[in-house]
């Protein structure tokens, strides 16, 4: 029986792997997918797929606040090759589409702005 991977050896790799081709099999990494997937689970209690999808949604978020990008660039830098998809998986993690998480971002930051000038 392997010993569990440490993570320390795995999320670096994940981090410096461009979102989109984020997936187990192109990690290249000298383990199962199976393996790999089920010792990411027991160390960090999330599935690689639901840390993948996170990274990228919290990566969109980022870019949505910071940038005036086209949401059709925020979904490709973020990995996802059709905005629909990304609009769907963005909502189903936020509870909001991409665009009224921007515009609520934006008027907070009005507000907060606002409330310094007073």
């Amino acid at each position: 029986m392997r010993k569990n991977i440490p993570l320390k050896n795995i999320k670096p790799v994940i981090q410096n792997t461009p979102l989109e081709n984020l997936s187990l099999k192109l990690l290249n990494l000298p383990f199962s997918d199976s393996w790999i997937s089920e010792s990411f689970k027991k160390e960090t209690g999330e599935k690689f797929f639901a840390y993948k999808n996170r990274t990228k949604i919290d990566h969109a978020k980022k870019l949505l606040i910071e940038t005036k990008t086209p949401m059709q660039e925020i979904a490709r830098l973020a990995g996802y090759c059709d905005r629909y998809y990304f609009h769907k998986i963005f909502k189903k993690h936020t509870g909001s589409t991409p665009r009224k998480f921007r515009l609520s971002k934006e008027t907070e930051k009005i507000t907060t702005s606002q409330k310094r000038v007073r």
